[in-house]
């Protein structure tokens, strides 16, 4: 059975009960197994971790002690795990002490009071790896992929000593001292020199990258890449409304040009033929240039209109000799016949145009 030695432990929380206004202690929360290198050189996929048998008797031991006698000095458990789920990557279980077990309520208000921090597991092994794609940074032996939890203890020194235990498959302890031997697999010293010189400084390289610490797992890497996905995802989201926005600003824009533009025929300022041009000189230079460009421009006058603006101060129509030589183009040009009819009126016969 070996003992993951995690140092986590969450801060208790207390309710008020709403009937007698009395303190309630909640369970305190541990990191029973995380996935990061022990203190031996391997690790535990928390995935692979087989729950079935620890769930129907989540025992909780002191640095994995179990009584084999009916002594009166031997160590009980000392209490019992609830809550046990998996959250990002990590084992984590609520510890419930046996406050009536004068030993366990020690270990209690130790923790209570932050003396004590550390748990860890006790497990069988079923499955060990040394692939690559397994293996961190600093790790020495095989990589636990598969395992049966057998127990969880409370420790003073997590993942050292007798606070690491492995359980054969007979069910007898292997203890983890500091002579004793590890029975998981040691790793190729190829196969850790690779992955220290390539794989690992890459993924190091990625938590750094990822704004997390070089020794974060690769479960730490992915929640957090999880978290950029999905932001990703928002700000996707958020340029689409915008472009839409945009589309239908340009589309809302388009129109007004094209009103303008007619309406600017509809007052003469302009001819049928030269609406495509103007339309495509408005989207070009905006609307606000468009709407200069043709309130600088003249609505054309019919010559008729022209000369009866042109009359004197009594209202009487200005006669031949009384129009400038502007006015003279202009009529000849644009009205012929009223042309000819104040020339003769002037002159006596009918002027001779160039054909």
């Amino acid at each position: 059975m070996y003992d993951s030695g995690c140092t986590f432990v969450a801060a208790l929380v207390e309710l008020k009960n709403a009937r007698n206004d009395k303190k309630v202690i909640m369970a305190k929360t541990f990191v029973l197994s995380e996935e990061s290198v022990n203190s031996y050189g391997f690790r535990v996929l928390t995935a692979g971790i087989d729950l079935t048998n620890f769930e129907k008797n989540p025992i909780m031991l002191w640095n994995h002690t179990r009584s084999y006698s009916d002594k009166n000095n031997v160590i009980l458990p000392i209490g019992k795990w609830e809550n046990i789920r998996v959250e990002e990557g990590a084992l984590k279980a609520d510890a419930v002490f046996d406050m009536e077990d004068e030993f366990a309520a020690s270990i209690s208000r130790k923790v209570d009071k932050g003396m004590i921090n550390m748990c860890s597991i006790g497990f069988e092994i079923t499955e060990e790896s040394d692939s690559p794609e397994h293996i961190l940074p600093g790790q020495r032996r095989m990589t636990v992929t598969k395992c049966r939890l057998r127990e969880a203890s409370i420790t003073d020194i997590g993942s050292n000593y007798n606070s690491i235990s492995l359980y054969d498959k007979d069910g007898k302890v292997i203890e983890l001292t500091a002579g004793g031997d590890c029975p998981i697999g040691i790793l190729k010293d190829s196969l850790i020199k690779n992955n220290n010189n390539e794989k690992f400084d890459n993924m190091k390289m990625i938590a750094l990258k990822l704004g997390l610490p070089d020794t974060a797992t690769e479960a730490q890497m992915i929640a957090e890449i999880d978290k950029l996905l999905k932001v990703k995802e928002e700000l996707t989201a958020k340029e689409n409304t915008i472009k839409t926005l945009q589309e239908n600003a340009k589309e809302a824009e388009k129109k007004s040009i094209q009103d303008m533009v007619n309406a600017a025929v509809g007052c003469k300022k302009l001819t049928a033929d030269k609406v495509a041009h103007f339309v495509s000189l408005g989207e070009t230079i905006g609307i606000e240039k468009l709407k200069a460009t043709l309130d600088a421009i003249t609505p054309a006058v019919k010559p008729s209109s022209f000369i009866g603006a042109s009359s004197g101060s009594d209202g009487k129509q200005k006669k031949y000799s009384e129009l400038s030589s502007d006015e003279l183009i202009h009529l000849r040009n644009n009205d012929t016949k009223v042309y000819i009819a104040l020339y003769k009126e002037e002159f006596g016969f009918e002027p001779v145009l160039d054909k």
